[in-house]
């Protein structure tokens, strides 16, 4: 079998105020309210896409789609004895150490402090912050890879090709055609994914290749 790996992240960027030579009057209730709703909170942010409902979404384009069988969800289980890398400063020399059980607590509840401190209870908001999510899925095939090969007459590199643009397509929430490059899309038009193209390279996608994150 052969896994594929997808990952999403999303950022969001607070404006900072500027500043002025006079200063401003006390803004009313109304004003306040109205200058609040300026920023981006991390509601905001979040509410844009629930990175919580990719697998389930991910499963149901899997169930429609011809040959989506073959993608099973995968769980990541991580092991026991976890690296640390670090360096007292910025200069510093780094340096690694092996955190057991007992070091992970202590270090996730020191990194929670942190960020409790840092944000004030979760009062101010922080600015230019990301979210990595990372979410397993397995192709797998009936036979070993030289049997599918030889055996079944099958190209497994177009089949993970296909898998891959399945499940991007989920993630990005994007058609097909705008996530391959224009010396690819043909190819793939043709021999890996001609559903999700709708067999037509050039009407796979025209233009640049999407600007996705």
């Amino acid at each position: 079998s052969s896994n594929i790996l997808m990952g999403g992240s999303f950022g969001a960027s607070f404006p900072a105020p500027t500043a002025k030579a006079t200063p401003a009057p006390i803004a009313g209730p109304a004003e306040a309210k109205a200058n609040d709703d300026d920023f981006d909170t991390a509601d905001d942010v979040a509410s844009e896409l629930d990175y919580t409902k990719i697998p389930s979404t991910l499963d149901a384009k899997l169930l429609t789609a011809e040959g989506g069988a073959a993608i099973r969800p995968t769980t990541i289980k991580v092991g026991e004895t976890w690296t640390k890398r670090s360096q007292k400063a910025l200069l510093g020399k780094p340096k690694e150490e092996a955190l057991h059980t007992e070091e992970q607590q202590r270090e996730k509840q020191a990194a929670f402090d942190l960020l409790d401190a840092l944000s004030c209870s979760g009062a101010l908001p922080i600015a230019c912050c990301s979210l990595h999510v990372v979410v397993a899925a397995t192709h797998a095939f009936d036979q070993s890879l030289l049997d599918t090969v030889i055996q079944q007459n099958v190209n497994p590199i177009e089949k993970l090709e296909r898998s891959s643009l399945l499940v991007a397509t989920t993630i990005h929430d994007a058609p097909a055609g705008r996530l391959l490059r224009d010396e690819v899309r043909e190819r793939v038009a043709r021999f890996a994914a001609p559903e999700l193209l709708g067999g037509d390279a050039a009407a796979a996608g025209e233009g640049a290749v999407a600007d996705l994150p």
